[in-house]
C-alpha cells in the first residue's frame, strides 16, 4: 500500500506528509523515524513531518541523531513535530524512564540540548537531567535549523509551542469550533511573545472521508476511531466526511480560522482518498496542489 500512496502523494503535487505516534498500546501503528525514513526513499519533494513525535520519551542525544539523519535522508524535508504525550499515554511514560514529576522541564530541556547538538559545535551541557562534556553529533543536518512544531491544546503547551516553536498542529481529535478558540488562543501566546506570527505556522490535521455518499463515508471511518478512541461516534463528532461539496464546505469553515496549513488524514483507501481529495474537493475552493 504504502509505495503507491506515496508516488500518488509526489504525483499530485501535495504540500507535505505526516506521521502520528503512539508509542504504547495502538494497533497497527507504525515507528514514525523509520516511516518517515522510508517516506524520504520514495518521495523527492514533499515536506516529512510527525505530528507529534513524543520527543520526552527518547534520549535526546540518540533523538538528535536519528533527526540529523533523516534530515540528510530527505535532503532537508524534514517538520519535527515534538510532544510529551497526551493524558491517555501519561501512565506509560515511566516505562519509558520519563516520570510524570518534571515531565516539562524534561521535555523542554532535551529540546535545548537537541538542537545544541545539530550546530555540530562541541557541546558541553549540565542540565537536571541531561549532562554531556565537549561531544558533538556528525553529520549535522541539511537544514541550518529543523522546524520544530508542536502540538497540544492546553493553554502551558500552547503558551510552550509560541515561545519555543516554529509552528503548531491542532489534534485531529478537536472539532473545528474548539479549534477556531484554540487558534485565537495561539494568537495570544504569540503576541505576549513578540513572536512574528508570519514567521510562526498553525495548522490542524483533519479527519476526512469522500464519498458520493455521506453514510458510506462514516461507515468507513467508523472502524478506525473504534480501535484508537473507543468510539465510533466520534467519528460524525469531529470528522469532515460526505461528498465532495460537504467535504469542501468543512474544510473551508477550518480554512476560515487563519491557519496555514491542513493535514489531510484519510483513515481509508489512502490512495483513492489521496486523488478525490485533489481532483474534487479542492478544486470546489479554488485551490489546486
Amino acid at each position: 500500500m504504502l509505495p503507491p500512496f506515496f508516488a500518488a502523494v509526489e504525483e499530485l503535487g501535495y504540500h507535505s506528509c505526516w506521521v502520528v505516534e503512539q508509542a504504547i498500546n495502538a494497533q497497527n501503528d507504525l515507528a514514525p523515524i523509520p516511516l518517515l525514513s522510508y517516506a524520504a526513499a520514495l518521495t523527492d519533494k514533499a515536506l516529512l513531518g510527525s505530528s507529534v513525535l513524543i520527543s520526552v520519551l527518547r534520549n535526546p542525544i540518540n533523538l538528535a541523531k536519528s533527526l540529523a539523519t533523516l534530515d540528510r535522508l530527505s535532503n532537508g524535508r524534514l517538520i519535527a513535530g515534538v510532544g510529551m504525550g497526551n493524558a491517555t499515554g501519561a501512565p506509560f511514560s515511566e516505562a519509558f524512564g520519563a516520570p510524570a514529576a518534571g515531565k516539562a522541564s524534561r521535555f523542554e530541556e532535551g529540546l535545548v540540548l537537541m538542537q545544541r547538538l545539530w550546530t555540530g559545535e562541541r557541546v558541553t551541557f549540565e542540565g537536571r537531567f541531561w549532562q554531556l562534556d565537549d561531544a558533538f553529533i556528525s553529520p549535522t543536518p541539511v537544514q541550518e535549523r529543523i522546524p520544530l512544531w508542536f502540538g497540544g491544546h492546553a493553554p502551558a503547551a500552547l503558551d510552550r509551542a509560541a515561545r519555543l516553536g516554529d509552528g503548531w498542529m491542532g489534534a485531529g481529535a478537536t472539532s473545528t469550533a474548539r479549534f477556531r478558540d484554540e487558534q485565537e488562543a495561539m494568537r495570544a501566546h504569540l503576541e505576549a511573545h513578540r513572536r512574528d506570527p508570519a514567521t510562526f505556522t498553525t495548522s490542524k490535521r483533519v479527519f476526512i472521508g469522500v464519498e458520493d455518499d455521506p453514510e458510506t463515508a462514516l461507515r468507513r471511518m467508523q472502524p478506525w476511531f473504534t480501535m484508537h478512541s473507543g468510539s465510533g461516534q466520534r467519528a460524525e463528532r469531529v470528522s469532515v466526511y460526505g461528498t465532495p461539496e460537504q467535504c469542501a464546505e468543512g474544510l473551508m469553515a477550518i480554512a476560515e480560522t487563519g491557519l496555514g496549513l491542513i493535514a489531510l488524514n484519510p483513515l481509508y483507501d489512502h490512495e483513492r482518498q489521496a486523488r478525490r481529495l485533489a481532483t474534487e474537493v479542492l478544486p470546489l475552493m479554488g485551490l489546486s496542489l
